[in-house]
């Protein structure tokens, strides 16, 4: 079926203030994927969002963790806003969660897709395979699910844990524990786990546990899944019922705010008051120094 990007150069990916995005379609992460799975390679996908940008930025363990992904998408609609104010060709969003449901809906291989779900709230891992295994088609099949609850990294990556996840023979591993140490226990556990395609997708588990209901296709398809809320709807809709996405989508009030502070007031500088009416975009012209191919100045890539 060949092989995962043989070249680095041919990928198609960019920096975007230290974060890596690859300029692809859903197809092409799809035939990715099925390569890795078809020669049991080692996979990772990243599905950046507004959040890992700003965090990316101040965590260099965080950002290390991104960098040595294999593909990461756009997942939210402002990091394709900021790609196309800075003349990066990103068309579309490929979303975490449009990924899984787009899994879950077309029979890939000649059995069902086998997932490992590893994280989430208490008891949404168990409610969420019940429900994927349910399903009438069985395009995806759950073989296996840990909830560790809360700990360190350390203390989720044991010999105990390892090893049930590997003996589970899966395809695709979904990890749901916070970007930040989702990103970072794949990263301390990646030669030791064996499941070829591993992703962090924090808000998948609470979509099929039917914790949280996602915003309407309309509204996400204009970047407005997660606008008409606080912040604690949009991470917590499950306690409010609210229809809730990802903070990929948060109004540009928050996390945007927060990197245009961090990038026009200098590194490291306390933000300043907003003000609202003021010509940001002014302030754009910086960015562009910072945006490169990435696989033109990170080989390894």
């Amino acid at each position: 079926m060949g092989v995962i990007n043989p070249d680095p150069l041919l990928r198609d990916v960019y920096c975007i203030l230290g974060l890596p995005i690859d300029v692809i379609e859903m197809p092409a992460v799809f035939r990715q994927i099925d390569v890795a799975i078809a020669n049991a390679t080692p996979f990772l996908i990243s599905t950046a969002n507004v959040n890992f940008l700003v965090l990316s930025q101040f965590d260099r363990n965080f950002a290390e963790s991104l960098l040595l992904s294999d593909v990461c998408t756009a997942d939210g609609m402002p990091i394709v806003w900021i790609a196309r104010l800075l003349g990066i060709p990103l068309k579309h969003r490929v979303a975490g969660s449009d990924m899984f449901e787009a899994l879950k809906s077309e029979q890939r291989l000649s059995r069902p897709l086998k997932l490992f779900l590893f994280g989430g709230a208490d008891g949404a891992a168990a409610t969420a395979a019940s429900a994927l295994n349910e399903t009438p088609d069985r395009v995806v099949q759950c073989v296996g699910w840990i909830s560790p609850g809360f700990g360190t990294i350390d203390e989720m990556s044991t010999d105990d844990i390892i090893e049930k996840i590997n003996a589970s023979a899966a395809d695709f591993l979904v990890v749901s524990l916070g970007a930040r140490k989702g990103h970072l226990w794949l990263q301390r556990n990646h030669h030791q786990i064996r499941i070829p395609v591993r992703t962090h997708l924090g808000a998948v588990m609470n979509f099929e546990a039917g914790a949280v209901r996602r915003a309407p296709q309309s509204l996400r398809k204009y970047g407005l899944s997660g606008c008409g809320g606080s912040r604690r709807n949009l991470t917590c809709g499950a306690a409010t019922g609210v229809m809730a996405e990802s903070s990929s989508n948060c109004c540009p009030r928050g996390s945007c705010r927060s990197l245009l502070w961090h990038y026009t007031n200098g590194c490291g500088s306390q933000p300043k008051p907003w003000k609202y009416g003021t010509d940001w975009t002014a302030n754009l012209q910086p960015w562009r120094s910072r945006v490169l191919p990435l696989n033109r100045v990170c080989p390894r890539l």
